[in-house]
């Protein structure tokens, strides 16, 4: 058995583990990037005082906070969640406002609990990718937990 040419590779650095491995490019095609850098570090507090912002505003004016991103000049969304809403409801307003949905980041776990539903849920947005956005550090790579997200993952397709 002969190794393929690495030109039919591509180079992967994990930036949570910082090791670096080979992956097929057809298998890195599926693979979606939203940023033009790698964070390194986050400000947790800020983080979250943001994401409380936004769910409170979320919360209090579904609809008025979708405008006011429309009103900002952007033309799709990424969802962090349905915030108990029901997925035509949503497409209704993104219609109507002409957003479109473009993405979500979704829990694995709530993933792994109802596949099919979250599929189906994102597509009725438009929702082309679905990316998980968080590993707790026993599920991360060199972890005790890391070949079950694998497994997980693999499962899913």
């Amino acid at each position: 058995m002969t190794l393929p040419a690495l030109s039919r590779y591509s180079t992967v650095t994990d930036s949570a583990s910082g090791t670096t491995s080979f992956m097929a490019d057809r298998t890195l095609e599926k693979v979606l990037y939203f940023a033009s850098s790698i964070i390194t570090s986050v400000d947790k507090e800020a983080r979250e005082e943001d994401a409380d912002e936004l769910r409170d505003e979320l919360a209090a004016d579904f609809r008025g906070t979708l405008q006011k991103v429309k009103d900002l000049g952007y033309e799709g969304v990424e969802f962090a969640g349905l915030h108990g809403r029901d997925p035509q409801e949503i497409r209704a307003m993104l219609d109507d406002i002409g957003l479109k949905g473009m993405s979500a980041h979704v829990p694995l776990d709530e993933l792994l609990a109802d596949i099919d539903k979250v599929v189906e849920d994102y597509k009725t947005l438009g929702c082309r990718y679905i990316a998980v956005p968080w590993l707790d550090e026993a599920r991360r790579p060199g972890q005790p937990g890391y070949p079950q997200v694998l497994a997980d993952i693999r499962a899913i397709g």
